[in-house]
């Protein structure tokens, strides 16, 4: 039985793959997108339990690519991920309503742990 389809958004095919497989065995289903404007409109073609997105993305940053998409799924739970931890990042990422930052590496578990909590 699926926990719900996850939206993965990261230009680096190798991360996705591995972080797609991984919630695979959690329960979920996941959809991979590689950059901004084709994640916006596949979270516009069909609704997500939730999007995992890069903060860098060729094509446009991902607070742009959350920002967009909570527009049409406001109660959707994103995640971003970033190579590069910084206080910056992080309070960007939380005015913008972010459900968490996951500093590359991050601990997977914990992203399932969070994915199954329910939401408000």
């Amino acid at each position: 039985m699926s926990r719900g389809r996850v939206l993965i958004v990261d230009d680096d095919p190798d991360v996705a793959e591995a972080l797609s497989e991984l919630l695979k065995l959690g329960g979920f289903k996941t959809d991979l997108k590689n950059d901004g404007k084709t994640a916006i409109f596949a979270a516009l073609a069909r609704p997500y339990t939730a999007a995992i997105i890069d903060i860098g993305l060729p094509d446009m940053d991902g607070l742009d690519v959350m920002s967009e998409i909570q527009r049409h799924q406001p109660a959707l739970r994103i995640f971003l991920m970033t190579g590069y931890g910084s206080h910056d990042v992080a309070t960007r990422a939380q005015k913008a309503g972010t459900c968490d930052i996951l500093v590359k590496p991050f601990d997977v578990g914990h992203l399932i742990r969070r994915l199954n909590e329910p939401t408000s």
